[in-house]
Parts: structure tokens; sequence; C-alpha cells
């Protein structure tokens, strides 16, 4: 496979971190409510831990990036962390949380100067470690180019949603993402162009990385989702930032 501009957004299935059989307290064939955060159910893990690797992307690739704060938050309270960290000069990081008995139903919010914020949502309340997280970091001239590159017509004020649709294992092709709201939004695929992957303003579905942008989202609470013949997908609400990253998984 030839260079990929569009792991500029990946988000790895490893990140779920659990086996696949309880994830969150739920049953991982149903996740959580589609329509909007639900309480977190019970864990008996009194602490859990958030590691992961920031990096910056760009169309050259991957740089593991030092100083990254990482904070983790309650969707209950957007404004207090419950866990912070920085990353370390391998762009590695490490978060516990302490879960006062239940599931963590929240995200990690990543922030460094002269890098657009990047707000990470799992797919279900965490009630087990969430390992391998991915902290994806733009710079506001990558995040441009990716909206001028997949014609996604992103306008100031609004929310930039990017995810990975996975078996729970690995990335799915062939599927359709959407979005409640959708608003004016854009829904833009990879696919490949000569050797190289591109976001595009004509595919149809998702390549084989996964990968689907929505673009010009209404900024606030939305449900993403995801659909292919023969398989189904959990959908799971989260929040879209205004000029912001948001970055997400979606799961069976």
């Amino acid at each position: 496979m030839g260079k990929n501009f569009a792991l500029v957004l990946l988000v790895t299935a490893a990140a779920c971190g659990s086996d696949g059989k309880d994830k969150g307290g739920t049953d991982a064939n149903t996740g959580p409510d589609a329509k909007e955060f639900r309480d977190a159910p019970p864990t008996m893990n009194a602490m859990i831990t958030i590691s992961g690797q920031a990096t910056e992307r760009t169309q050259s690739g991957a740089t593991p990036l030092a100083g990254v704060l990482l904070e983790g938050f309650r969707n209950s309270n957007e404004n207090t962390p419950i866990a912070t960290t920085t990353s370390d000069a391998q762009g590695n990081y490490t978060l516990t949380i302490q879960t006062n008995g239940e599931a963590v139903d929240g995200f990690l919010r990543a922030t460094k100067t002269d890098y657009k914020t990047t707000y990470l949502y799992p797919p279900f309340p965490l009630a087990m470690d969430y390992a391998n997280a991915p902290v994806i970091m733009l710079k506001p001239q990558t995040y441009d180019t990716l909206s001028t590159v997949a014609q996604g017509g992103q306008q100031p004020g609004e929310a930039l949603v990017a995810l990975v649709v996975t078996d729970g294992t690995n990335p799915v092709a062939g599927a359709t993402v959407s979005s409640t709201p959708m608003g004016p939004t854009m829904t833009r695929y990879n696919a490949m162009a000569g050797t190289v992957v591109f976001p595009s303003a004509t595919a149809t579905s998702t390549y084989t990385d996964g990968i689907a942008y929505l673009f010009r989202l209404p900024p606030g609470q939305v449900t993403v989702s995801a659909n292919k013949t023969g398989m189904t997908f959990s959908s799971h609400g989260l929040k879209g930032w205004a000029d912001e990253l948001t970055t997400t998984v979606i799961v069976p």
C-alpha cells in the first residue's frame, strides 16, 4: 500500500481496550444508548488506566509529540478534569482514573500550544483499562489542508469528527457513516489515488482503513452511526467541538 495521508486521523480499534465481552458493563452487541449519554454502569475496578501515544500527523506521516497535556473528563462535568498527565519524549502517556465504582463515561482532551485541541471519545463507558488510545494532534494548517483535500467545506464555528469503523478488531471497508443531527454535514471517505490514499470527495463508503470524516457538523452532542450489509454496528453519542478535532471509533 502506498503512502497514506489519511493516517493523519487514524483511531485504531485497539483503542477499545477491553476483551469484547464487557464494554463498560454492556453487551458488546448492544453498546450504549444511541441518542444520549446514559448513566455509567457499575464496575468492580477502583482504578482504570488510559494509555497511548500522542503524535503529530502531517502529510508526511506521524511523529511522536512530547509535552501534550492530556486531561480526562466525565461527560457530566466538562470543566473539571478527573486526571491529568503530559506525554513524554516519545509521545507516550498514561492516565490513572478513580472510577468511584462506576464506569467512566467521558473523554480525553489533548492540548499543546500551536496545535488544534483534540478530543477522543470511546464508543462506550470504560469499566476497564483503555490501552493504545492514539491522540492525534494537528497544526491549524494541516487541519485546513484536510478539509481542502476532502472538499469538506469546513467553516469557522463548525465541528469536525473523524472516526474509524471497525469489526471490533480490524477496520471495515465498504461501510457508510452518518450522524444525528446532520445539519450541512459533508461525509467523506478515503480512496486510493495512484499509490497514495487521500480523503476523497467522490468515495461513497469506507476504504480498507475504515476511516470516515464528518465535516461541517453543528457543534454539540451528536450520535454517530455506521451501516454495512450483513453487519450491525452500535451507535454512540459524543460531542463535536467547534473549530477543533473530535475522534472516535465505531464498533459492533
